[in-house]
């Protein structure tokens, strides 16, 4: 699953985009691809936001990292918003406006909900891969030392607890949404 919504992170300020793709990692690069070549700009001419941190902080000072993967591209809508309105009046975003407008499907791709045999052929295509330990620690030292305001800390916790209760059609177990991703796939008496 490529699908889902992503960040860009300033590790000097703590600011940060947003977006969501069909193709998270294809966007990420063309992102930096954009951002290095000093042609990340508003339909207008003008450099974005991104581009002037990108251009004053430099190349090392960003990480770009999914934040989470969805099957539908209504679900990354819906992730891509709620991220934005969570944060939108902490100041903390790149983003040109509160609303979601990107997202659309890379040129030729296919869009709509993929069939059980795609979705095996991906699944099958992904097993055993996993993050390097070189990978991890490049992740962990781009998030240290980033420090948030109480403000920005209750805004997410806030954003966390309004997140809807799903239940587990396998063993009941309630939980946040996120757990639709994790426990359902994984749930000891899902029946197989």
């Amino acid at each position: 699953m490529k699908g889902g919504v992503y960040q860009i992170i300033n590790k000097v300020t703590g600011k940060f985009y947003v977006g969501r793709s069909t193709n998270v990692y294809d966007r990420m690069k063309r992102h930096k691809r954009a951002l290095k070549r000093d042609t990340h700009r508003r339909k207008n001419g003008k450099r974005t936001p991104l581009q002037r941190a990108w251009n004053k902080y430099g190349e090392d000072a960003f990480i770009f990292q999914p934040i989470d993967f969805f099957e539908t591209e209504e679900e990354q809508k819906l992730a891509e918003k709620e991220v934005i309105d969570t944060f939108w009046e902490s100041g903390l975003l790149y983003n040109k406006s509160p609303s979601t407008g990107g997202g659309g499907a890379t040129k030729g791709k296919k869009l709509g909900p993929r069939s059980e045999e795609t979705k095996r052929k991906i699944s099958k295509s992904l097993e055993g891969r996993s993050a390097t330990e070189e990978h991890k620690q490049n992740i962990s030292k781009g998030l240290q030392g980033r420090t948030f305001s109480d403000e920005h800390r209750q805004n997410v916790s806030k954003s966390l607890r309004e997140r809807p209760i799903v239940i587990c059609p396998h063993c009941g177990r309630e939980g946040r949404l996120n757990m639709t991703r994790y426990h359902f796939d994984n749930c000891k008496h899902r029946e197989i």
